[in-house]
């Protein structure tokens, strides 16, 4: 795959996993932002992605998940590796917010 398909599976991936867990952020008041996509340095031997989506609360950010794609032209999170991340990110964000905390990143 090239770069910018991996980018884009990825992307696909994290807001389909917000979407299956929509009732459980709600159910804390919380509302996730767009999954933003910034790339740098665009071509494949320097390439430089980073994946990013905030969670808001009464209109104020409590919380944020991003990481890497590709550094320096290395793919350095794969599909599967993204997949296990969401679900565990997006279960200490629910957690965070039942219990107060937020922003814990």
């Amino acid at each position: 795959m090239i770069p910018n398909e991996v980018e884009a599976k990825i992307k696909t991936l994290i807001e389909a996993n917000l979407i299956r867990k929509a009732a459980l952020l709600n159910e804390v008041g919380l509302k996730p932002g767009e999954v933003v996509l910034d790339v740098a340095n665009g071509s494949d031997d320097k390439r430089e992605s980073e994946i990013r989506v905030y969670f808001y609360k009464d209109g104020n950010v409590i919380d944020a998940l991003e990481f890497h794609i590709y550094r320096n032209g290395t793919l350095v999170a794969a599909a599967d590796q993204v997949s296990a991340w969401i679900e565990v990110s997006l279960a200490d964000v629910i957690g965070q917010a039942r219990s107060g905390n937020g922003y814990s990143r």
